[in-house]
């Protein structure tokens, strides 16, 4: 059985972690075919006492901003012929490295699994609806050669053909890596049986601290920059069209859903824009 290296980047997110952790220990793979990589993306806050980490589990630090540069920190340490990756909030189902393991292979050297969005109610709010809508939606993803690192298993040899991750991106790095090993010829296939839950954001504030964060990750070209500026102040016919396919919402979640994803989308465009006349700097949470 090849050897698989978990690889979890955080910043100042210690009690999210802690319930990672246990379910990174109730793994029905064994232990002694897994290996844990944390890494620290904020070395000036330490670990709490509290914490418990496997037996199989490391604890390393990257100083670099991002999640990108802290998951290359790890790349540089992992031992494990498999790579997996997901966030420090996400809840991975006990079966998950089995069956990432199951999946992947020479002929299939990527895989991406399902991300499960747990609610806080059965009605949800509106920050809930943009999340059930757009967050997360791993199997159209893939479809476009791209995946979330929330959950992704790659074999190591595709890092060695494509490269790590671009350190100096904030945000949107695992878009651009996939991107980049599917431009390369790296097959991805969407395996909905390797599950990871995650909590969905349930708060206006939480969005729009996620989304300040995005904000700036990608600049204009020259030839977009007014046309870019233009349409990020506008409702998105993109998403009102994902909204009318969608037959797992009902008319008022699509509503709230499609209210929430406009004025997210104008306050990124407003903050992205204040990034680029210098008049703020990008946020890392």
């Amino acid at each position: 059985m090849p050897l698989v290296s978990v690889i979890v980047p955080t910043y100042r997110h210690w009690p999210a972690l802690a319930a990672c952790l246990e379910a990174l220990a109730a793994q029905t793979l064994p232990a002694d075919a897994v290996e844990i990589l944390i890494v620290n993306n904020d070395p000036s806050d330490a670990a709490p006492t509290s914490l418990r980490l496997p037996g199989n589990a490391r604890l390393l630090c990257e100083a670099a901003p991002g999640s990108y540069a802290a998951r290359n920190r790890a790349l540089g340490e992992a031992r494990g012929e498999l790579l997996a990756f997901t966030d420090a909030d996400c809840l991975p189902a006990a079966d998950w490295l089995a069956a990432a393991t199951a999946a992947i292979s020479a002929d299939v050297p990527r895989i991406a699994g399902a991300v499960e969005l747990l609610f806080s109610s059965a009605r949800l709010n509106a920050a809930e609806c943009f999340e059930k809508a757009f967050s997360f939606q791993q199997e159209r993803y893939v479809r476009r050669g791209t995946a979330v690192t929330a959950n992704l298993i790659v074999h190591r040899s595709v890092f060695e053909r494509v490269g790590p991750f671009d350190a100096r991106l904030l945000s949107g790095g695992d878009f651009a890596w996939n991107l980049a090993a599917t431009r390369a010829g790296v097959p991805l296939v969407y395996v909905p049986q390797c599950r990871v839950r995650h909590p969905a954001r349930a708060s206006r504030a939480a969005l729009f601290e996620k989304h300040r964060r995005i904000a700036g990750a990608q600049g204009f070209s020259p030839g977009e920059r007014q046309s870019r500026l233009l349409l990020g102040f506008l409702p998105s016919l993109y998403a009102a069209r994902q909204l009318r396919e969608d037959r797992s919402m009902d008319r008022r979640e699509k509503l709230l859903a499609f209210l929430m994803h406009y004025q997210l989308k104008a306050y990124r465009t407003a903050v992205d824009c204040s990034v680029r006349l210098g008049w703020s700097r990008p946020a890392r949470r």
